[in-house]
This record gives C-alpha cells, sequence and structure tokens, in this order.
C-alpha cells in the first residue's frame, strides 16, 4: 500500500516508545484491532534518522488486545559510529498520521537505562506479609528512576511496554493482572506468605483502624469500598469470635475477596469473587512454584539471606520492621474460639502455607 493511501484509511494509533539506549529506540505501535504492520519513524533532534514496519514480536500487546498476533515492535538500532548523545532530542512517529507515540519526544540522558548491575525484580506484595520491610530493603539498589513499589495505584494496564522502564516493580497486584499486562519474563519474581490467622486478624485490624477516624487524611486516602468497610467494622466487637464470624459470613463481594482466603486470591483469577474451590487451590499451588524466591513472614531473616545471595549482595546485620500495626481490638488469634471461628476463611491459605514453608528452604 502507498503512504498515501495508508494515510487515507489511519485510524487512531496506540503505541508507546519505551526504551532510549545509546545504540537503541525501542517500542511499539499498533491500530486497534488490525493487524498490518504501521510504519514508524525515528527522528534525532528533528532529522528523519530511519524508518521501519512494526513487526517485532510483542506478545504484551496482544494481551491487552491492542494488536491481534502481538507482532507489532519496532527495534531500531543506531549505527555504532553514531550513537546518541546526551541531550539529544528522540522522536518516534507514525507515518499514517504524524502521530506521536506516548513516551515521545524524550531527551536522552547519557548511560543507557537499561542497563543495572543486578538481575529485575517483580516483587508480589501481598498485603500485611512485612512487604513494606522488604521493599525499603530493596529500593536502595536500584536507581530511583528505575523503582516502582506501588504498581497497583499506577496505570501500567494502559500502557504495553511498562515493565521496561523499571528494573524493581512491587505492588498489591495478583499475579495474572501482572503478567497480563506487564512483560515480567526479564523479572525474578518473589513473593512472601504470612501465618493465615495471624494473617486475617492483621488484615482485618488493619482496614478497620482506617476507620477510626472518619475526618482525617489516612482515612481519605483509601478507595471508598476500603472506607465503607472500615466504617462497617467499628461495629463489630472483636473480642467476641461469633461476631466476627458472623460479620465475615455476611461480607461482600469486596470484602469476601479481602478476607476470604486471601493470601491464596493473588495467585488465581481476579474474578473469583465467591468462594475458592480445589481447582483453585490446585492453580495457585502452580502459580507460587513459578517464583524465583518464596518466603514467610515468620522467617524474613532467612528469605533475605536467600535474596541477598541471589543478588549477589551483603547481608543486613538487622532487619527494621516498617509498617507494624499493633492494635488488635481484643482480636486474638492463638484463642482456640477465635481460631475456630475464623477457619472457614483461611483453609486455603493454610494449605498454600505449607507449600510457602516448604518452597522457603531454611538457610545453610
Amino acid at each position: 500500500m502507498t503512504e498515501r493511501g495508508e494515510a487515507a484509511k489511519a485510524d487512531k494509533v496506540v503505541g508507546f516508545l519505551d526504551e532510549v539506549t545509546q545504540d537503541l529506540v525501542r517500542g511499539w505501535a499498533a491500530t486497534p484491532g488490525r493487524a498490518e504492520a504501521l510504519l514508524t519513524r525515528l527522528f534525532v533532534d528533528d532529522v528523519l534518522v530511519a524508518e521501519q514496519r512494526c513487526r517485532e514480536p510483542r506478545p504484551d500487546t496482544k494481551s491487552i488486545g491492542a494488536h491481534p498476533t502481538g507482532d507489532c515492535g519496532f527495534r531500531f538500532e543506531l549505527p555504532k559510529e553514531r550513537p546518541l548523545r546526551e541531550g539529544q532530542r528522540v522522536r518516534v512517529v507514525a507515518a499514517s498520521s504524524q502521530q506521536e507515540l506516548h513516551g515521545s519526544p524524550c531527551v536522552f540522558r547519557g548511560a543507557p537505562v537499561e542497563t543495572s548491575a543486578h538481575p529485575r525484580l517483580f516483587f508480589m506484595h501481598i498485603a500485611k506479609t512485612a512487604g513494606t520491610t522488604l521493599n525499603e530493603f530493596l529500593t536502595p539498589h536500584f536507581a530511583p528512576q528505575r523503582v516502582l513499589t506501588h504498581v497497583e495505584s499506577s496505570q501500567f494496564r494502559q500502557h504495553a511496554g511498562f515493565g521496561s522502564r523499571y528494573d524493581f516493580l512491587s505492588g498489591h497486584v495478583r499475579l495474572l493482572a501482572a503478567e497480563a499486562h506487564i512483560d515480567l519474563r526479564a523479572f525474578r519474581w518473589l513473593t512472601i506468605l504470612r501465618e493465615p490467622f495471624e494473617h486475617l486478624a492483621s488484615h482485618l485490624c488493619w482496614v478497620r483502624s482506617i476507620g477510626i477516624d472518619q475526618t482525617n487524611a489516612f482515612h481519605r486516602s483509601h478507595p471508598e469500598e476500603i472506607r465503607q468497610l472500615s466504617i462497617e467494622m467499628q461495629r463489630v466487637d472483636f473480642r467476641r469470635p461469633t461476631e466476627v464470624q458472623d460479620y465475615l459470613l455476611r461480607i461482600g463481594i469486596h470484602g469476601r475477596n479481602l478476607f476470604h482466603d486471601c493470601q491464596t486470591r493473588y495467585l488465581v483469577r481476579a474474578d473469583l469473587s465467591g468462594g475458592l474451590d480445589a481447582a483453585a487451590l490446585d492453580c495457585a499451588k502452580r502459580n507460587l512454584r513459578r517464583f524465583d524466591l518464596v518466603g514467610t513472614t515468620e522467617d524474613l531473616s532467612a528469605f533475605l539471606q536467600h535474596l541477598c545471595r541471589m543478588m549477589n549482595w551483603e547481608v543486613p546485620a538487622r532487619t527494621e520492621w516498617r509498617n507494624v500495626h499493633t492494635e488488635r481490638f481484643g482480636l486474638d488469634p492463638t484463642n482456640p474460639a477465635m481460631r475456630a471461628a475464623l477457619a472457614p476463611f483461611v483453609r486455603h491459605d493454610q494449605a498454600l502455607y505449607r507449600l510457602a514453608t516448604a518452597l522457603a528452604a531454611p538457610v545453610a
């Protein structure tokens, strides 16, 4: 097709300029719903340097529905004798419409942004498992602009090239959602699980604490669903096992996703709003085995030792715990009556935690 013909039928183009180094400019571009390979043009300091049809494999774009096959990437390799210099302005546009891709233009700042002294890490941060402590330990090991510790608050679902911008990603995001929208193949995967009765008790008390003062900024900073749950919990006597169980039995869909086998739900489909069956547990176990490193909150020091050996880092002399919530409102998960009340809501988490302790081999 001629360029004029392509321009005549041009629709909205989606795409992303997601990697710029001294000798490489990479990304993707597509017309949603069409398999045709769009023509892209690379400009450096507003001078046309090269043009290319987008045919490179980008499976992440297929998973989000941006392209039928995922073969819509571009990869401009610059001549070794003419690498990018610091301060040069880089643009990539779709030839059919002259539309700038997301991330374009950008100014090259020197060293290649993709290089890293260590493997890239993805941490699936299950809430209330000491993840904040791990985030604070890991963050200083990477360049600040290459770190994102709250993926769930970002627009990762809208950008197919999202993951390439980071060396350390962390967040309260379920594995299958992360995989669907972020290319995690270049990352090593980490996660931490917690003893299920302690985890459920801690999670309940944390959410309840959000509603103690409904006028402060802390309360207002949470999503509406969380605020409503926290307000409801003010009327539940956490000292009484029957009241806690009754509340968990009548809780709505959002509450079930938070408190019914919460840890297992991080490893299965996001749309399982009801109870989890044996097939869901099997799926969660298979997915947990895919992680490069699994730890437990109860033995965080061993997890950190394994991680430091894997990354060739110095092992910390001691671990400072962060975001520790001590208010339990009288809820005691060691009380036999309370454990019996909570047991129906951690049945799958207990089985998954046993696997986690087996995968988290002791330090030699």
